[in-house]
């Protein structure tokens, strides 16, 4: 049998077909996927409370130029691991953490890991119930929820992922052009890491509420001055030391304050002329703070009696 559709129906069809391209047009234009230079990602690796414990460190993930591997084009990582309580002090020079690509029309991002291993990392085309098993997962996860963030005047999608089986950590965020509030190729463990902050060149795109500026939580090194005070005076010498230590003359006076990585007050005072007398002390390392007027510099002492 032949049907014939009048103007009217065949007007309404065309609406709705348009209405169906649009909001898909509309949902992929609308996607923000990860930038692929200019962009790095600052960890805390396990640090946690109180600190400071022996086991933390301060992670920068960064983008470093692109390769190709059979034909595709991924986007290489190079990770620099500082000291977590003094983000100027380097651990591990800048090594590489493996590469990304990504596949923009179905919304998922590729780890290639160093080892050669390419693995989905993130899928960013989810709905609520769906199940996702991914590099960094850990253990198989549902969304649960779906929002968005309004980032630099831009919504992103966040999903928020939780176990089906409680094995590894729970719950999580993954955030559309940044990725997971646990860091980019970081697992999803209770015990691993938290992504303290994202940029995408000059601009911060994601900082965890407890880090200031862009820096470690626990970073003593850190001034809300400026980041590189330390380097305007003479770091104190000797370092290490066996019982008195010299401060630079433009710090004086000043008060001091000299304590363990626990935080224990060893010694105190107002230093008027050089040197600190330090009392007997284990071998090891130590903070002395100086404090004058509104200033406040950390540095890390090394006691040394061999």
């Amino acid at each position: 049998m032949r049907v014939i559709l009048n103007s009217s129906c065949n007007n309404l069809l065309l609406f709705y077909v348009l209405i169906f391209f649009s909001n898909k047009t509309f949902s992929q234009s609308n996607y923000t996927q990860i930038p692929e230079s200019n962009a790095v990602w600052k960890i805390v690796y396990y640090c946690p409370q109180p600190a400071p414990f022996s086991f933390c460190e301060w992670i920068s993930d960064s983008i470093a130029g692109d390769t190709t591997i059979s034909g595709l084009l991924f986007h290489k990582i190079l990770r620099t691991t500082y000291d977590a309580f003094c983000n100027d002090v380097v651990i591990l020079q800048p090594t590489y953490h493996g590469s990304f690509r990504q596949d923009t029309v179905n919304k998922k991002v590729y780890y290639l890991e160093p080892s050669g291993q390419e693995n989905l990392l993130y899928d960013f085309d989810l709905a609520i119930g769906d199940t996702v098993n991914t590099y960094n997962t850990c253990s198989l996860r549902r969304v649960v929820e779906i929002d968005s963030l309004l980032i630099n005047g831009t919504f992103r999608k966040r999903y928020k992922l939780e176990e089906l089986l409680i094995q590894c950590g729970d719950p999580y965020y993954i955030i559309e052009g940044v990725g997971c509030n646990n860091g980019f190729t970081e697992q999803m463990t209770n015990l691993n890491s938290f992504l303290a902050c994202f940029k995408n060149g000059n601009n911060v795109e994601y900082m965890d509420s407890a880090t200031i500026d862009c820096h470690s939580p626990y970073d003593t090194c850190f001034t809300s001055y400026t980041s590189s005070l330390n380097n305007s005076f003479k770091y104190p010498y000797p370092n290490p030391t066996a019982n008195n230590i010299q401060i630079d003359n433009e710090l004086l006076p000043t008060k001091y304050i000299l304590q363990s990585l626990t935080g224990k007050i060893l010694c105190e005072g107002y230093l008027v002329e050089n040197p600190i007398k330090i009392p007997p002390l284990e071998n090891g390392l130590y903070f002395l703070i100086l404090n004058k007027n509104k200033l406040k510099i950390v540095y890390r002492i090394s006691i040394s009696l061999n």
